[in-house]
């Protein structure tokens, strides 16, 4: 099980905002679940995460993080990488 977070850097809907939006967690066989940190928050369920980086990549202005343990969600500042040596963008 891998856990992951989805970064927005530009929000052109003004919905889910910028900064961290999203926490997730990538099950052992590929199913992923994922929850919206936005005021309108919602749970969702993908059968792999090929499919949130197409929905929810928007040309490179999001990108998916994935972290060790789910002890490590950050909460970074907007519009900033991740420091952490503990996370990688997944491609």
């Amino acid at each position: 099980m891998k856990y992951f977070i989805l970064k927005r850097f530009e929000d052109k809907t003004g919905i889910s905002g910028i900064g961290v939006i999203a926490e997730g967690i990538i099950w052992s066989d590929g199913t992923v679940a994922y929850r919206w940190l936005s005021d309108i928050s919602t749970t969702v369920i993908a059968d792999n995460i090929d499919i949130v980086k197409t929905l929810h990549g928007h040309d490179g202005k999001t990108k998916l993080y994935v972290i060790q343990t789910y002890l490590d969600f950050p909460k970074y500042e907007a519009n900033k990488e991740p420091e952490s040596d503990e996370m990688e963008v997944e491609k």
